[in-house]
This record gives structure tokens, C-alpha cells and sequence, in this order.
């Protein structure tokens, strides 16, 4: 009899229900098999009217991955073709900052918790304004 009320259940909803209890094991596994996805999930906000210096998302890669024990973070071209794979919008510019070209991400930001960790003596181009959204935005220096 359990069993025909559990497929009835599942008919209904259409779905497997996950259980409270496995979720977190749901979670850790997601990360495991997608350290970008967790890298984002983690560190960046993702919307159309954000923007990130691609050199400042790097450096978070690497901080995030450390604390992580991840080894190697690889090198900023992979993590690039990684975060396309994860983020199906992100696209890349090149904004005049100062008289130079600044590589940035469109589509992402860093969450407001990293830029208080920022390095700006390491240049990191980020500031505390926001986009109108209450999301940090970083600087073009324009």
C-alpha cells in the first residue's frame, strides 16, 4: 500500500520531492562536480546590468579556491571559458578607464562581502556605490 500512495504522490506533484535531510548532501555534491557554479553561487551577483574587472574576478577565483583547498585554480582564460559555461549571458568588454582599456565581465559583480576583502593596493578596481540595486559596482575609473 505504500508504495501505490508514493506513486500517487509522485504523480501529482510530477516530481521527486527532495527530502530535508539530503539536501545538504545535494549541495556539497553540486559543488564538488562544479566548482565554478559554487565560485558563483558564492562570490558573484549575476544580472544584465553588472559589470566586474576580469582581473578582480581572478583574484576572487583564487582566494575562493584556496579557501576551498582547491590546489590549482588554473589560469584566468580557463576560468573565463568556465564561468560561460555557468553564466550563459556573461560577455566580455573592454571600457576606456583613464587612457587604458580595462578587460571586464558584464553580467556579473562581486557580492559586497568580497570588496570589503578587497586589495585596492593590488589595484583592484572596485568601490562602494551601486547600480541602483544595492549592488556594489565596480569602478571604471571613468
Amino acid at each position: 500500500m505504500w508504495a501505490i500512495a508514493g506513486w500517487q504522490r509522485l504523480r501529482e506533484r510530477g516530481r521527486f520531492q527532495q527530502p530535508a535531510s539530503g539536501r545538504g548532501l545535494a549541495e556539497e555534491l553540486g559543488r564538488l562536480s562544479s566548482p565554478v557554479a559554487a565560485f558563483v553561487r558564492d562570490r558573484l551577483d549575476v544580472g544584465g546590468d553588472l559589470r566586474a574587472p576580469k582581473r578582480a574576478v581572478y583574484e576572487a577565483w583564487c582566494q575562493w579556491s584556496e579557501e576551498e583547498g582547491r590546489e590549482r585554480p588554473g589560469d584566468a582564460a580557463s576560468l573565463g571559458r568556465n564561468l560561460r559555461a555557468v553564466i550563459s549571458q556573461l560577455e566580455e568588454s573592454r571600457p576606456r578607464a583613464g587612457g587604458s582599456r580595462v578587460p571586464m565581465y558584464e553580467g556579473v559583480a562581486l557580492k559586497v562581502s568580497l570588496v570589503t576583502r578587497g586589495h585596492p593596493d593590488r589595484g583592484l578596481l572596485l568601490h562602494t556605490g551601486t547600480n541602483g540595486n544595492g549592488r556594489v559596482m565596480p569602478s571604471t575609473g571613468s
